[in-house]
């Protein structure tokens, strides 16, 4: 459970850059954003690495699940995996990004 707990606070503080738009008079012009679009993505699942290895968990957590990104600060997902202890896990999670402190972005899961 305390990797499972682990893992999870490294995926709520997941980071990505952050991008400003600032000009000064003689600066070349600033890049221009494009508008955001939607985003489609497939998720293969993974592998986890256990403490106590000797009680025979499973550490080939491999999986299928999707995603779709609606805005820069908002995305849904779904899927299944084989967990620690041999079993299928369901998720259905939503992922809602507002928050940036300089290049860290703090995420709710």
């Amino acid at each position: 459970m305390k990797t499972f707990y682990l893992g999870l606070v490294a995926v709520c503080l997941g980071s990505g850059p952050a991008l400003a738009q600032t000009t000064a008079p003689g600066d070349p012009p600033a890049r221009v954003l494009e508008p955001f679009k939607n985003e489609v993505w497939i998720n293969v699942g993974g592998f986890s690495r256990h403490f106590a290895r000797h009680n025979g968990y499973n550490e080939n957590n491999l999986g299928l699940g999707a995603g779709y990104r609606t805005s820069a600060e908002l995305s849904y997902m779904a899927g299944a995996y084989d967990n620690s202890v041999h079993k299928t896990t369901s998720y259905v999670a939503m992922n809602w990004q507002p928050w940036s402190l300089g290049l860290i972005k703090l995420r709710v899961v």
